[in-house]
């Protein structure tokens, strides 16, 4: 079974991550290193969320009662 993760990256992030880096932000290598930074401080989110589990959207609801309700959004 695959196991999907999201990555949730700010422009700004990317931007102090080239600069400190000095790489190019516009580069996919940096973007993927800085993914793969941000996953490994423990960034990433599973996918999809447990019913019961904050909502990744970052409203503060949980999964059931925001994005993931019946019916869409």
């Amino acid at each position: 079974m695959t196991k999907i993760i999201m990555v949730p990256l700010t422009t700004g992030e990317l931007v102090e991550y080239a600069e400190r880096t000095g790489a190019d932000p516009t580069e996919e290598a940096t973007r993927m290193a800085v993914m793969r930074e941000t996953v490994a401080a423990g960034g990433a989110i599973a996918w999809p969320p447990g019913r019961n589990d904050r909502c990744w959207c970052g409203s503060g609801a949980k999964y059931k009662k925001c994005c993931g309700r019946s019916g869409g959004f």
